[in-house]
């Protein structure tokens, strides 16, 4: 059935609207900068109609910004702030694998995916990303905190600071 509409379709000149260029890299540097400049706006957590106005302005300012250096290209900021977010999540993807990869203790074959690199070779979107945006917490974790996969009383009697537990029993009713 969708061959029949797709042929259909041509008949009638109803083509596809063309793929947009990929960012270059002076786009996704120009993009960094300015996010870099309102991030107070920006990683805003705070769930409000006026934050949310707040930081849907600077995503559109951003995006004049962006579409000001290239005129020929137009980009909505809901692009761009898509373009951000998933540079955002690759850095932390590729800063997981770097950090698995300098804790791995043999075993096994490294596919070329998991590839080790060190830091200086990630790209260097990833590396402004991870250094400069993103807080310490989201890439690294909490200090002395534990995964949530390994055994939890392991973990508690570890801690220094807990050296006395004691259990109540809920009230009788």
């Amino acid at each position: 059935m969708s061959k029949i509409r797709s042929i259909a379709d041509a008949e009638e000149g109803g083509a596809k609207t063309p793929r947009k260029p990929n960012f270059t890299d002076a786009d996704v540097r120009l993009l960094l900068q300015k996010y870099l400049e309102k991030t107070d706006v920006l990683q805003n957590e705070e769930n409000s109609v006026i934050n949310n106005r707040a930081q849907e302005g600077e995503w559109e300012r951003i995006a004049q910004a962006m579409n000001s250096q290239n005129p020929l290209l137009c980009r909505s900021w809901k692009e761009i702030r898509k373009k951000y977010c998933n540079l955002a999540s690759e850095a932390k993807k590729l800063h997981t694998k770097q950090k698995a990869n300098m804790l791995a203790t043999g075993g096994g074959v490294v596919g070329p995916d998991v590839a080790a690199r060190s830091y200086e070779e990630l790209p260097f979107w990833a590396r402004f990303i991870l250094e400069e945006i993103l807080p310490g917490v989201i890439v690294d974790g909490v200090e002395g905190g534990f995964e949530s996969e390994t055994n939890a009383a392991a973990a508690i009697r570890s801690t220094s600071r807990l050296s006395v537990m004691r259990i109540v029993a809920p009230p009788a009713y």
